[in-house]
């Protein structure tokens, strides 16, 4: 388990940099809402992964 302080995109490539450190590989999708943090995080810590954007709940 790890607990970020923020939601900024620092925060977010430390947690995906960390994930990866400890063996996290083999990913091929992420789907997550857009924030731009994230998915710059995704991009630079999971390359080859596809990035995909989730709608609420509730929208077509």
């Amino acid at each position: 388990m790890r607990v970020a302080t923020a939601e900024t995109g620092a925060a977010r490539n430390e947690i995906f940099a960390d994930l990866v450190a400890r063996g996290l590989s083999g990913i091929r999708l992420v789907t997550s809402d857009a924030h731009r943090g994230l998915v710059e995080a995704i991009a630079a810590n999971l390359p080859g992964a596809s990035w995909q954007r989730c709608l609420p709940v509730g929208r077509p």
